[in-house]
């Protein structure tokens, strides 16, 4: 198991990054809304394709259950996620969510 790990993590990084670039091509407005319908969307398929694992591998049915939740949850979370910090309607706000005056980077100016 410890040998696969570096792989695992780079296949979870490379999902990451597509599911990001897939969202911000697909809903340009971003929002937590879109993010959350996105997840849904993406969660559905996932969850499915997990789920559908049942059919190959000699497992208690459980456990085909407990992996559509899984990459459903693991979907809506990432969506709900990426939702929060791709928003277009943010404006001038600091990274707390405060308006005012920011330095483009996020923070605020001192005065």
């Amino acid at each position: 198991m410890k040998a696969h790990m570096p792989m695992a993590i780079c296949l979870q990084l490379v999902f990451s990054a597509w599911m990001a670039f897939s969202f911000v091509q697909i809903y340009k407005e971003g929002g937590i809304q879109n993010g959350l319908l996105f997840g849904f969307f993406l969660g559905v398929l996932v969850g499915l394709i997990n789920a559908s694992w049942y059919l190959w591998l000699p497992v208690p049915f459980t456990f085909m259950e407990k992996w559509l939740a899984t990459g459903f949850g693991e979907c809506l979370g990432c969506g709900l996620i990426l939702g929060f910090v791709y928003r277009k309607d943010r404006g001038k706000q600091d990274v707390l969510g405060r308006k005012g005056q920011t330095d483009g980077n996020g923070r605020s100016k001192k005065s």
